[in-house]
């Protein structure tokens, strides 16, 4: 509407201008339609001739990376690096530029920036975006704005171009993996994945060597051969299923608390990532439930497209869910019966959770992701964790995931 506005100014002052000239005359009136002419010309120039036909293209990367990379893990920043190509006869002396990031959650983060057509009607724009949370981002239209050289009028334009930007949640290495079993199980539970499932005397392969292989499984050639530890692979036959039930529920007790249990679920995202991207490495069969606003379940399978699968999953969930886990195991009673390894990934351990576990009466390794601020809760989850452990249950107690992280390398290195 203002550039419209703005255009029927322009027509209303050169008509004024015209009769001006027309029914004045003189040298004032000649001078003053001739520098209305040339404005004008100027000014239809640069609407029909400059921005309009600005052609742009996104790379998004690591810094110092000069190739596209949409997948990442989260907390690592990207470089955006922007390239527009201006048309040959572009009267403005600089472009206003914007781009919109939105995440899966409708979140949005603006970026704005300047751009200034060279002699090869080119220029670059490079921004950084620090720190990505998990998620799924995509790009709005990027909008580009100038003004003419007097500042009179503003020409804008819009462009899209379809990028998205996968930030899956931080897992641990192997190696981790492994120092985490060992400081809380012992030095053989590091097979803890792979106890559930049997082995033919058929090898098919070699593969990292970890705590607790035998030494009759010990790759003696492959060892010699690349100087570290290496295990023979066997062919593996199921025998129970492992399902990682992740807890969706986080009910703060007050707003300040909000922020620090939403700390405490990405953690739990992580520690379920870190389950299912372990037990895809050591071809063990896993699946994934998750309840909260929406369902899903993937049943215990193997292979990279199931994997991927779960991951996704885990890329945009939120702690959505209205019920404990512990109600939720017990609605699924029956479902969960049988042959089944349960990875429960939770924030409870309540008395209603132990019950549960019994009812299902299964084999389970509880994730407790610890949320007590105070030291009486803190006693309470020691006493909690007590009663789970006298219960024949596993339960590996998690607190900070950068202080287990750090730890965790420290301990591998």
């Amino acid at each position: 509407m203002n550039s419209k506005r703005s255009w029927i100014g322009l027509i209303v002052l050169y008509v004024c201008s015209l009769f001006y000239f027309l029914f004045q005359g003189g040298k004032t009136s000649l001078m003053l339609f001739g520098i209305l002419n040339v404005l004008l010309v100027y000014l239809f120039i640069g609407y029909w001739g400059g921005i309009r036909h600005i052609h742009g293209h996104r790379l998004i990367g690591y810094e110092g990376h000069h190739r596209q990379q949409t997948q990442i893990v989260a907390g690592h920043s990207l470089q955006i690096t922007f390239s527009a190509q201006f048309p040959r006869f572009m009267l403005m002396p600089y472009v206003i530029v914007s781009e919109k990031l939105i995440r899966h959650d409708g979140t949005k983060q603006l970026y704005e920036g300047t751009m200034v057509p060279g002699f090869r009607n080119k220029d670059q724009w490079q921004y950084i975006i620090p720190h990505l949370k998990r998620g799924q981002y995509s790009f709005a239209t990027t909008s580009f704005l100038s003004y003419d050289a007097f500042g009179l009028k503003s020409h804008g334009r819009e462009i899209y171009i379809n990028n998205t930007i996968q930030v899956f949640p931080q897992t641990l290495s192997a190696k981790q993996w492994t120092e985490l079993l060992r400081v809380h199980l012992g030095i053989y539970s590091s097979n803890m994945f792979s106890k559930y499932t049997k082995e033919s005397t058929q090898q098919n392969g070699i593969r990292e060597y970890m705590h607790g292989d035998r030494l009759s499984k010990i790759h003696w050639a492959a060892t010699a051969r690349t100087g570290s530890w290496k295990s023979k692979d066997f062919e593996r036959e199921a025998m129970k299923k492992s399902i990682v039930v992740l807890d969706r529920y986080v009910k703060p007790s007050s707003s300040k608390d909000i922020e620090r249990l939403q700390q405490r679920f990405e953690i739990s995202v992580s520690m379920a990532a870190s389950i299912l991207d372990y037990s895809m490495k050591n071809d063990s069969a896993i699946g994934l439930l998750s309840v909260g606003e929406q369902y899903f379940y993937n049943a215990p399978s193997t292979g990279m497209a199931h994997h991927v699968e779960m991951m996704n999953h885990l890329m945009t969930v939120d702690s959505d869910a209205t019920r404990p886990v512990s109600q939720l195991l017990h609605n699924r009673t029956k479902a969960l019966q049988g042959n089944n390894v349960l990875f429960i990934v939770t924030f409870e351990l309540s008395k209603e959770l132990l019950t549960s576990l019994k009812q299902i009466r299964g084999e389970s390794t509880l994730f407790y992701i610890a949320s007590h601020s105070t030291a009486a809760e803190q006693l309470e989850a020691i006493a909690a964790i007590s009663a789970f452990r006298i219960e024949g249950y596993q339960v590996i107690e998690i607190n900070e995931w950068e202080t287990t992280f750090e730890s965790l390398e420290g301990s591998g290195a």
